[in-house]
C-alpha cells in the first residue's frame, strides 16, 4: 500500500489498522506544479489482528 506523506488522515488510518512503515520515497510523483513524497506501507497477514 502507499500513500503521499502529505496524506495524515490515511497515514493515521493505516497505522491504526496495523500496517508498518516500509519507507518513503522522496519526491516520486510530481502534481500541483511541486514534487511529492510517498510513503510505503506494508501488512504481513501473520501481524492481521481482526478488529471483531
Amino acid at each position: 500500500m502507499w500513500t503521499f506523506a502529505g496524506n495524515t488522515a490515511s497515514l493515521k488510518l493505516a497505522t491504526k489498522l496495523g500496517f508498518k512503515v516500509e519507507g518513503k520515497l522522496r519526491d516520486a510523483t510530481f502534481f500541483d506544479n511541486r514534487f511529492h513524497d510517498i510513503v510505503v506501507l506494508s501488512l504481513l497477514r501473520n501481524e492481521y489482528k481482526p478488529t471483531r
